[in-house]
């Protein structure tokens, strides 16, 4: 099932939600975790599938949002991602090709700013939305 979808400028499209499955127009069926990238004649960008690894962690992908530098956002029902449990708590960071920012975290402790094992975002994520350098994510 598709929950969300983002055109991208150079009109490239990015469908998240919960599938293991594309199959492309020539029949070709693709293994993929609940994102893809499609190119604008239709075929899968299989090198943004690689970059991807494995994917999210039991959970599905339900918000897509892209900012002015190309960096893609995810939110959804995720625990993490490649196979890692808490380093994507409902929410990661891709660059433009689909590598995974492991940089980005959205489980930080407010008071000492270490990144930690068990916070973060523990529901559901629906939206993003970006202003300037700033993110919002709601629920």
């Amino acid at each position: 099932t598709v929950r969300t979808a983002k055109v991208q400028a150079n009109g490239q499209v990015i469908y998240g939600g919960t599938f293991s499955s594309y199959t492309d127009a020539a029949g070709v069926t693709h293994s993929v975790k609940n994102l893809i990238r499609l190119n604008a004649d239709g075929t899968v960008d299989t090198t943004f599938s690689t970059n991807l690894g494995s994917g999210p962690v039991s959970g599905s992908v339900e918000a897509i949002e892209i900012d002015s530098l190309g960096n893609i956002y995810v939110g959804g029902t995720f625990t993490g991602w490649n196979g890692v449990a808490n380093n994507a708590r409902s929410l990661a960071k891709f660059s433009s090709t689909g590598v995974f920012d492991t940089n980005f975290s959205n489980n930080l402790d407010v008071t000492s700013g270490v990144k930690a094992t068990t916070s973060g975002f523990s529901g559901r994520i629906s939206t993003i939305a970006i202003s300037g350098t700033e993110l919002y994510v709601g629920g």
